[in-house]
């Protein structure tokens, strides 16, 4: 997957707040939120507070990281952490590891707290 960088960390990242907006759901208007937010919708301590887990989760499991296969990057285990993590229908265990690091990525990213984002009054975006 290449040399550990600042530039992994960030790719990492924005996929796992892509894949927030995309898979949560905007209740005023029924549509997933990334079809009218984007990372710079977030309110400003929020999105500190989501970049600070999510940075720290890749720190601590980037030994595991970098044991994926080849077709595997740091852009497809930012979503997989959100989506693991989250209890939706597909994540690290899905299929893209092998079984083994599946089941290890997947124990680490059910330890941490599960996150629903919302759309404040001020059409900001914030996590619950």
């Amino acid at each position: 997957m290449g040399i550990y960088s600042d530039k992994v960390e960030q790719i990492f990242f924005n996929a796992y707040i892509e894949c927030a907006l995309w898979s949560s759901i905007d209740e005023k208007t029924g549509e997933p939120m990334d079809k009218n937010y984007s990372i710079n919708d977030f309110d400003r301590d929020d999105l500190k507070y989501l970049h600070d887990e999510a940075i720290q989760f890749f720190n601590e499991n980037i030994d595991l990281i970098n044991e994926a296969p080849e077709n595997y990057n740091y852009e497809n285990a930012g979503h997989d952490y959100w989506l693991t993590k989250n209890g939706h229908g597909a994540g690290f265990w899905d299929g893209d590891l092998t079984k083994v690091l599946g089941d290890k990525l997947t124990e680490k990213a059910e330890n941490t707290a599960a996150i629903d984002l919302y759309i404040g009054d001020d059409n900001k975006v914030y996590y619950i």
